[in-house]
C-alpha cells in the first residue's frame, strides 16, 4: 500500500505522500534554525544530530528546545558587533526566558542580569549571578519589593515615573542606606511605524530634568545612569535618536553633580521571521559606537565614558529554539481539518 496521506472527506484533492506531510518550509532553515537544525531526504529532523523522533520518546511532548551552541554564539555576537566600544556591557532579560540553565548561560558569556520581579531575582541567585550583577526593572514596584531589592544590594533599581524616586528614597532612608537608581526615559520617537509616544515605559521627556533635579536632591539616591525601553525596533535609526537624547540628559546629570555611570539603550533588536528581512546587529557595529562616542564628547561626558549597555533577549532566544509537539487527533470539517496537539 502507497505510503501516503488521504484527502478530507468530498475532497477532490488527490493523495499526498507522507514525505510532503513532513516537509518543513525551507525558509526556516534560511531564517531561524539553519545552524543546528536538519532535515534528511526522508523528511526526518534532527537537532545536532539527535532525531525529534529519539527527543519525543525521551523527553514526551509538548517539549521546548534550544541549541546551547547558538545561544552562545548569539551573545558572543552582540557583543563582538560592538567590540570597538571599551565599556560594552550586555544584560540578559529574565522574562525571554527564566529557564536556569538560559540563565546561567548567559551568567557564563559574561552577562548581566534583567529582573523585572522578586521572583526573577530569586532566579537569578539560583543562576549564581551576584546582587552587584541584577538590576530590577519592574514596572510597578510596591514599597516591599523596592526594600527586598536594596537589602539585597542589586545593582541599580530602573525608575519610570517621578513619584517611584520618593519612594526609594524612603526605603534608603528606613535601610540608611543609598540606593542607586537608572531613570527609563521616553524620548516620545516617532519612525516609519515605530512610535513610543503610547509607551507605558519611562519617564516621558519633557518630564525628565524635573525628574533628574528631583533625584540629585534625594540624600538617599544615587542617580547612576539613564535607560531606553525599545520594544520591538525595526529600524537602527531609533537607537541612535535615543542614544542623543540619553546623552543630553547625562550631560545635564553630570551639571548637577551626578557621576553618570550607564547608558542602557535597552532591547528590542527583532528576531528572525519567515515573512521579512530584519536588521541585523551588524548595521550599526562600527558606525553606532562612532557615533555614541561623538555624543559623549558633544555633551561633555568623553572624560569618564559610562557604560553602553544593550539588552537583547528576542534576537538570542527566538532562533536559538523550536517547540515539538505531538499530533493526538486529527478533527475533519466540512473544508477544513483541525490538528490536536
Amino acid at each position: 500500500m502507497e505510503n501516503t496521506v488521504p484527502p478530507l472527506p468530498g475532497s477532490t484533492r488527490k493523495p499526498r505522500r507522507k514525505k510532503e506531510l513532513h516537509s518543513i518550509d525551507k525558509r526556516y532553515f534560511r531564517s531561524r534554525w539553519k545552524s543546528f537544525l536538519k532535515q534528511d531526504d526522508d523528511g526526518q529532523l534532527y537537532v545536532h544530530g539527535v532525531s525529534m523522533q529519539e527527543l519525543e520518546r525521551k523527553f514526551g511532548t509538548p517539549l521546548y528546545i534550544f541549541s546551547e551552541e547558538e545561544i552562545r554564539s548569539r551573545f558572543q555576537r552582540m557583543l563582538n558587533v560592538f567590540s570597538s566600544y571599551p565599556k560594552i556591557r550586555l544584560q540578559y532579560p529574565c522574562k525571554i526566558n527564566s529557564n536556569l540553565e538560559v540563565l546561567r548561560m548567559a551568567r557564563e558569556e559574561g552577562c548581566d542580569l534583567d529582573a523585572s520581579s522578586v521572583g526573577e531575582i530569586i532566579l537569578g541567585l539560583l543562576a549564581d549571578f551576584e546582587p552587584k550583577d541584577i538590576s530590577f526593572t519592574n514596572l510597578h514596584k510596591t514599597e516591599q519589593d523596592i526594600f527586598f531589592a536594596a537589602q539585597l544590594g542589586v545593582r541599580y533599581i530602573t525608575v519610570d515615573y517621578i513619584e517611584e524616586i520618593k519612594k526609594i528614597h524612603e526605603v534608603g532612608r528606613k535601610l540608611n542606606k543609598q540606593i542607586d537608581i537608572m531613570i527609563r526615559i521616553n524620548p516620545l520617537l516617532e519612525w516609519r511605524g515605530y512610535s513610543t509616544c503610547m509607551h507605558k515605559y519611562g519617564i516621558p521627556l519633557d518630564e525628565a530634568k524635573e525628574a533628574i533635579d528631583i533625584a540629585t536632591r534625594r540624600s538617599y539616591i544615587n542617580l547612576c545612569g539613564f535607560h531606553f525601553h525599545g520594544g520591538y525596533i525595526n529600524s537602527p535609526k531609533p537607537y541612535y535618536e535615543a542614544a542623543r537624547v540619553l546623552c543630553e540628559l547625562a550631560g545635564y546629570s553630570r551639571q548637577k553633580g551626578n557621576r553618570v555611570e550607564i547608558i542602557d539603550l535597552g532591547g528590542g533588536f527583532p528576531r528572525e521571521t519567515m515573512a521579512k528581512k530584519v536588521f541585523q546587529p551588524e548595521q550599526m557595529g562600527d558606525r553606532f559606537v562612532n557615533h555614541f562616542q561623538e555624543l559623549l564628547q558633544e555633551f561633555g561626558l568623553a572624560d569618564d565614558p559610562p557604560e553602553l549597555v544593550f539588552e537583547p533577549g528576542k534576537f538570542i532566544l527566538s532562533a536559538a529554539g523550536m517547540g515539538l509537539m505531538k499530533v493526538i487527533s486529527r478533527k475533519y470539517l466540512p473544508k477544513d481539518q483541525h490538528l490536536v496537539v
